[in-house]
């Protein structure tokens, strides 16, 4: 038994296992997190995180901004002060005019740091996140747009 107890906490430290995630996310709070540094579109974002039972990230409110945020400071994502610099977020605006939903229900963005002059042009129509001059924020981009991505899903227990 004390074998099998130790090749499970072993597992655990190899696979990305934190308490109430699954495999390669990780634990910030309520919620798991996938940081995914491949460059890739909106939608083959949002299909990769659904292939895991999770979506692209949203953040609920300032302090899971900025939790999330050291997160993905931590998981070395390139945040240099460029729009090209960013990673795809759980909104858009996709059939709609310039209303920006969630992009799991439809249902409205919980939380919406636009950077300033954001959104600003019709012809964009996903989310991304990135900083500009310090501060970081949602930015309105072209949805072919190449970007990493993180991905999102509630923790199934508490710390």
């Amino acid at each position: 038994m004390y074998r099998f107890l130790c090749f499970l906490a072993i597992l655990s430290l190899f696979s990305g296992l934190e308490a109430g995630c699954p495999p390669y996310f990780s634990r910030v709070g309520p919620k798991c997190y996938h940081v995914s540094l491949e460059k890739v579109n909106w939608f083959v974002a949002d299909r990769r995180c659904r292939a895991m039972n999770a979506t692209l990230m949203v953040f609920e409110n300032e302090t899971d901004r900025e939790h999330t945020t050291d997160l993905l400071i931590k998981r070395d994502v390139p945040f240099n002060n460029d729009w090209r610099d960013a990673v795809w977020i759980g909104g858009n605006t996709l059939g709609l005019p310039r209303e920006f939903v969630l992009s799991n229900d439809g249902g409205a963005l919980p939380f919406t740091p636009w950077l300033p002059g954001e959104p600003n042009s019709k012809d964009e129509e996903c989310i991304d996140y990135f900083r500009r001059a310090e501060k970081f924020g949602y930015n309105d981009a072209p949805c072919l747009s190449l970007f990493p991505f993180v991905c999102q899903t509630k923790a199934l227990s508490k710390v």
